[in-house]
């Protein structure tokens, strides 16, 4: 992965998406949950940071919360409905941000945040999974 140097707004979109996928995406290890889920999942990481997303989704399957999306991790989130799955996330994520001191602030924001995660989540889940 090449480093970008500078403001971000110079930076070539490829780069941005590299970084995000990085960090975020693939720290969480997005592209091993149904489509729909990895997506929540990576917003997630995104806002709260990947850390937090995972507890958040360790949190919503009812598996130890370590902060790190591994195999027991992975295996139960795709064991469940990925719809209900991503109706639990965002309700997870919403009372999390809620909790937080800076929520009289912000708390509008991430609401809107989570709830437009979830509908993308809910077009993925009507129809066919992209590749």
């Amino acid at each position: 992965m090449e480093l970008v140097h500078g403001p971000l707004s110079d930076a070539p979109q490829s780069a941005c998406g590299a970084v995000l996928r990085s960090l975020f995406w693939d720290k969480c290890r997005c592209d091993e949950m149904h489509p729909a889920v990895g997506g929540v999942v990576f917003n997630m990481a995104m806002s709260d940071g990947p850390a937090r997303a995972a507890k958040i989704l360790q949190a919503a399957i009812g598996v130890d919360s370590d902060g790190v999306i591994g195999p027991v991790t992975l295996a139960a989130a795709n064991s469940v409905d990925p719809h209900a799955l991503v109706l639990a996330l965002t309700a997870c994520q919403e009372n999390f941000t809620a909790g937080l001191s800076s929520a009289k602030w912000f708390g509008n924001g991430w609401k809107r945040r989570a709830e437009a995660a979830r509908a993308f989540a809910e077009t993925l889940l009507q129809g066919p999974v992209p590749a």
